[in-house]
């Protein structure tokens, strides 16, 4: 069981920035190759480890506001600049706002300002003030980077492209980029090495890491993993309307179920964040599959089937989950072992999870979908009655929730009211 402790910064980072990659394969690992980029000309430029830090976490998840896939490869078009470009800037603000005010007095932070800003463009100086804000020099640097990123062709042998890539710079110095950050960009792409180097993830990531180092290691009891985990599941939800509140709705029903089954004060908050994070998965799911008006056809289903896979490999790479991690991941096995994407029998299955999975199901079944209105109360306790004597749910969880129906029902409602009240801020603040 997770006990009150560290987590690792960069960790927690990696790991969201590997969500986001799910998007497209388009758009793989190109945050974790910007922040390489931009690692690599902070060290020539001779900023400080601080500066580098913040540099690495707000690049390397500095596209969390893309909330769509058409909006993430629009991003990586280089005169992307000249169109819409600070709107998905703006969204990641607010989304990374959150997580900086968390850990406001870890030094490694300030990533919201940063990705704000991180596509405006230096013309001659005036890119020092945007919409009457100071622009931070790190915001400069994460435009170039991005930009430098977005021109190099995956497929292509690096070397051959690296030319173009710095000409490509140096022509738009000054309109775009501050001119002292394109000659340390120069001065770090004139090595052979700095272009090879962007082909291996794994040698990306360990050098990320060892530039984040230990300063990037911060306290987080319970409270803080439920309001970390609550801020990946806005992450995953805000990407259709219709989703919008549902990791809150599996969370709080989660939690009541929980509670109903014994479960101690710390179990509750596990439980929770395990509601928040169930479905960081789907974020490889595409958004016309999530807002489709209609059932989804097999093919569909088979991307479905996905997200619970990919939330548990996700989440192995944030130590000190515990067990949170399978009561996550495995919502959508069942009893008889022909859930997905394991096909885990009872034995395999724990409590956790199968509340994580009654949660999910009942907050489904209540809620609208793009498909169909959520369905009245007593359908979904018949629904849920059958699962439970055809044996592909918990008995006992399912007795709670038929049970305690009209509290579980009042506190999954209530949580997603306030969840959707945030959802209105966010797009009205957008």
């Amino acid at each position: 069981m997770p006990q009150a402790g560290r987590i690792s910064l960069y960790g927690m980072v990696a790991c969201l920035s590997s969500a986001l990659d799910l998007v497209s394969p388009a758009v793989a690992n190109h945050q974790k190759r910007t922040a390489f980029i931009a690692a690599r000309v902070a060290e020539v430029m001779k900023l400080s480890a601080a500066q580098r830090r913040a540099i690495i976490l707000a690049a390397m998840l500095h596209d969390c506001g893309a909330m769509s896939l058409g909006s993430k490869l629009e991003a990586l078009d280089f005169d992307f600049d000249q169109k819409n470009p600070h709107l998905h800037a703006e969204l990641g603000y607010l989304f990374l706002k959150k997580i900086d005010a968390m850990f406001q007095r870890n030094q490694a932070l300030g990533m919201a300002n940063l990705v704000r800003h991180h596509h405006v463009a230096w013309a001659d100086g005036r890119g020092r003030l945007h919409n009457d804000r100071i622009v931070a020099m790190e915001s400069h640097l994460l435009h170039l980077a991005d930009r430098v990123e977005v021109l190099c062709k995956r497929g292509r042998q690096p070397l051959e492209q690296a030319e173009g890539v710095r000409r490509r710079i140096d022509q738009s110095a000054g309109e775009s980029f501050d001119p002292r950050m394109v000659q340390a960009f120069q001065e770090a792409a004139s090595r052979e090495a700095f272009w090879l180097e962007l082909e291996y993830l794994d040698e990306i990531e360990a050098y990320l890491a060892d530039q984040v180092g230990a300063a990037g290691e911060m306290p987080l009891d319970m409270n803080g993993l439920m309001g970390l985990s609550n801020i990946i599941g806005e992450m995953v939800d805000y990407r259709s309307s219709f989703t919008a509140t549902h990791s809150l709705g599996v969370a709080r029903a989660a939690e009541l179920l929980a509670e109903l089954a014994g479960f101690s004060q710390e179990q509750r908050a596990m439980i929770m964040a395990a509601g928040h994070l169930h479905d960081i998965g789907k974020l490889a799911v595409p958004s016309e599959i999530l807002d489709k008006p209609a059932l989804l056809d097999a093919a569909e289903m088979r991307v479905v089937k996905t997200h619970p896979y990919q939330t548990h490999r996700l989440l192995s790479g944030l130590s000190g989950l515990g067990e949170i991690r399978a009561w996550a991941a495995y919502h959508h096995e069942t009893l008889d072992g022909a859930g997905y994407p394991f096909r885990l029998g009872a034995a395999a299955i724990p409590l956790g999870s199968r509340i994580i999975a009654v949660a999910d199901i009942f907050t489904a079944l209540t809620e609208d979908r793009p498909y169909r209105r959520g369905l009245p109360l007593a359908e979904v306790l018949t629904i849920l009655g059958q699962l439970a004597a055809t044996g592909k749910q918990d008995k006992l969880v399912i007795g709670l929730a038929q049970q305690h129906s009209r509290r579980l029902d009042e506190a999954r409602r209530q949580a997603q009211a306030e969840g959707a009240e945030g959802y209105r801020r966010f797009v009205a603040a957008a």
